[in-house]
C-alpha cells in the first residue's frame, strides 16, 4: 500500500463520520526490508500517525513482540521518522482452551494425544501464534 493510497483510505473513514477502527494485524511483518521497499515506509508511518488527529477513527496494531516501533530500511538501518507513536499494551497469555480451540479451528490435528501434547509445548513458547503457523505449513 502506499501512501497515496492510506491516506485517501484514511480521508474517506473520516468523511463517512461512522466510528471506525483501522486494526493492522501482523504489524511486525512491516518491519522487514521488503515491505519497505513495497511501500511500508517513513511515509506510511507518517499516516498512521495522523490519525490522532482524525475525528471518528482509531488505530490498533497487533504484532506478537514488543519493539520501539522503528521500520528497517533497506540496509538494515533504521529509517528516519519511521517511529510509529502508538501506547503499548501487553495482551493476557493464552489460556489452554483458547489454543485448543485455535488449533481445531486451523485444523492442525485430529488426535487428543497430539493436541495435549501440544498445548503445553505451545503455552510455553513466547510466540505461540507464529509457532501454530509453522505447524499449519508442515
Amino acid at each position: 500500500m502506499d501512501t497515496n493510497q492510506i491516506t485517501q483510505l484514511l480521508n474517506l473513514l473520516e468523511k463517512s463520520a461512522q466510528p471506525c477502527l483501522l486494526i493492522l494485524h501482523n504489524f511486525d511483518a512491516i518491519r522487514h526490508r521488503k515491505a519497505v521497499k513495497s511501500g511500508y515506509n517513513s511515509h506510511f508511518i507518517h499516516a498512521l500517525n495522523s490519525i490522532p488527529g482524525r475525528t471518528n477513527i482509531g488505530l490498533l496494531c497487533v504484532s506478537e513482540y514488543a519493539h520501539q516501533h522503528y521500520l528497517l530500511s533497506a540496509d538494515g538501518a533504521i529509517l528516519p521518522g519511521s517511529k510509529l507513536r502508538a501506547e503499548a499494551m501487553q495482551l493476557p497469555s493464552l489460556t489452554s482452551g483458547q489454543l485448543l480451540a485455535e488449533l481445531l479451528r486451523r485444523k492442525i490435528t485430529s488426535s487428543e494425544n497430539k493436541l495435549s501434547a501440544l498445548i503445553p509445548r505451545l503455552l510455553g513458547h513466547d510466540s505461540p501464534y507464529t509457532e501454530i503457523c509453522k505447524l499449519k505449513k508442515r
